[in-house]
């Protein structure tokens, strides 16, 4: 299971193109460190967003697909 994050409310876009300039991978879902998800919460804080972290798993019959 990877941790995967949504933005909500705030000015997203802007977070966004933050979020893909400083922390690149974070776009994918991943296993994140404390520290990095502080990080990519404080960039989100500052656009005025919050930042909703959830579980994402693959099932064994497509790899591509989640649930």
């Amino acid at each position: 299971m990877k941790d995967y994050f949504f933005l909500d409310g705030g000015v997203y876009g802007s977070a966004m193109d933050e979020i893909s300039r400083k922390c690149p991978a974070m776009l994918l879902p991943g296993t994140y460190s404390k520290k990095q998800k502080q990080r990519l919460e404080k960039i989100a804080k500052k656009h005025r967003c919050s930042v909703r972290w959830v579980k994402v798993g693959y099932d064994d019959e497509n790899e591509n697909e989640c649930y």
